[in-house]
């Protein structure tokens, strides 16, 4: 028999993660306005972090009728999320469930209570996973090194710590890798310059010296990835250090990206 959370205990675990997922990773909100009708819509699911039943991911068979369906055993997420750690239940211990639970309370507590108009930043207000596109471009640029390409990197230097997007190394020199996605045929050559007047001053503890590889994606037409080209190489023939540049030309993948 299934110990099914009760429709109040549902609500109160919702209400203590105040209607967001409990995952620190998602953070979604899961509650909000029905768009064709008065009302509301929740994503949200009461999840079991001990099974409801035997044979259920992470069942506890220690566990009594009352504690299985009680508050304790429950931690509000998503719908996604709640799928997510049921199917890979040995990725989602109870512990890391717990700590999750802890988590969120905590964050709805300081956010219900603070009395200043900073708050911390949220998940969904991030880009916390390499976007798709630049995904393809590290593949294209493994094939075209040999190699394979790390990413989101912060390399020692003699006066501290430069982030990188990705980068390899070419004997004993570091190549960095900046990437860059060109929107309206324009790309944000500020960024770039800046980042080449930094690495030529700067010394690399771990390596002899640094190439810099800007990569440019441009999904507009042909005529304007020639523009972007050449007003790199201007740029890039204006600095100290050595640096170079790919523009790939990925029209076709956004398409395809946004079906």
């Amino acid at each position: 028999m299934r110990d099914n959370f009760s429709n109040a205990t549902k609500k109160l675990l919702a209400e203590r993660a105040a209607y967001h997922c409990s995952n620190p990773d998602c953070c979604k909100q899961t509650i909000g306005p029905a768009g064709s009708k008065p009302g509301s819509i929740s994503i949200g699911v009461a999840a079991h972090i001990y099974a409801a039943a035997k044979g259920g991911p992470r069942y506890d068979e220690n566990q009594d009728s009352r504690e299985r369906k009680s508050p304790q055993n429950g931690i509000w997420l998503c719908r996604s999320c709640g799928d997510l750690i049921d199917k890979d239940p040995a990725a989602f211990p109870p512990a890391k469930l717990l700590l999750w639970k802890r988590i969120a309370e905590s964050r709805a507590s300081k956010e219900l209570s603070a009395g200043s108009s900073f708050r911390p930043i949220h998940a969904t207000e991030l880009v916390q996973q390499t976007p798709e596109i630049w995904r393809w471009a590290i593949l294209q640029l493994e094939e075209e090194l040999g190699c394979d390409v790390r990413t989101d990197l912060r390399v020692p230097t003699t006066e501290g710590w430069l982030r990188l997007d990705a980068a390899v190394v070419r004997d004993d020199a570091l190549v960095g890798i900046d990437i860059h996605e060109s929107r309206n045929g324009d790309i944000p050559y500020f960024q770039i310059d800046y980042l080449l007047e930094l690495c030529a001053r700067l010394e690399f503890t771990n390596h002899e010296g640094v190439e810099i590889l800007i990569v440019v994606l441009h999904a507009g037409a042909l005529h304007e990835l020639q523009v972007i080209d050449r007003r790199l190489t201007r740029l890039l023939d204006s600095h100290e250090v050595t640096a170079t540049s790919r523009t790939l030309r990925v029209g076709h993948l956004r398409r395809k990206f946004s079906t």
